[in-house]
């Protein structure tokens, strides 16, 4: 969801992402079935946040950071930052969450295997 706000659009999102705009727009529309509110305001033109969509993708970015921040802090105790990761994960959580942030993750902890299996 944070790319979608960031770029303005689904399209651009998509390419990022890479997916196709459809399916981005389907897992919004399931997000927003599943909490039960509207998190993304759409005009032909643009995309925007509603403020529960702002508020929503502000909360998964810090709990990402914290994620990153703890396995950075176990590592460091052990010298090397290292070992298997399993991530259990529906598959909306996972195209919108987390599978934008594993490349940089990968490159960042080279000697971590991340291992995502989706419920």
């Amino acid at each position: 969801m944070r790319c979608i706000i960031d770029r303005g659009s689904f399209v651009a999102a998509a390419r990022e992402l890479g997916v196709s705009r459809s399916a981005l727009s389907e897992t919004i529309r399931r997000l927003e079935d599943f909490v039960g509110v509207q998190l993304l305001n759409r005009t032909t033109r643009s995309v925007s946040p509603t403020p529960a969509g702002e508020r929503l993708a502000a909360r998964f970015g810090v709990a990402f950071e914290e994620i990153g921040a703890a396995l950075s802090e176990a590592g460091a105790m052990s010298g090397e930052i290292a070992g298997p990761v399993r991530v259990h994960a529906q598959r909306l959580g996972y195209e919108l969450f987390l599978k934008p942030l594993l490349p940089d993750f990968v490159r960042r902890f080279p000697r971590i295997s991340v291992e995502v299996q989706d419920r």
